[in-house]
């Protein structure tokens, strides 16, 4: 008797409203830490300004960007 009246309880609707609520704050705090955990990934393969600048420099002083190139790219950036 005791489990029909349980099964009774969990179909009433103020139980399922706490129990739905419940699933979507578990579903919520789940779906945060994944996204935190994802986003929070630091981009450290990325180069910074300078470094980029310096390689910028050697590729142009070996000649490996032609002037006419550097020239356009200058005025077009401005």
């Amino acid at each position: 008797m005791l489990a029909g009246n349980v099964w009774k309880f969990f179909a009433s609707w103020p139980a399922q409203i706490i129990i739905w609520v419940t699933v979507l704050v578990v579903v919520a705090i789940v779906a945060y830490y994944v996204v935190r955990r994802f986003r929070d990934f630091d981009g450290d393969d990325r180069q910074q300004a300078n470094e980029m600048l310096s390689k910028f420099r050697e590729m142009y002083q070996r000649d490996g960007i032609p002037k006419h190139k550097v020239g356009a790219w200058a005025t077009s950036s401005k």
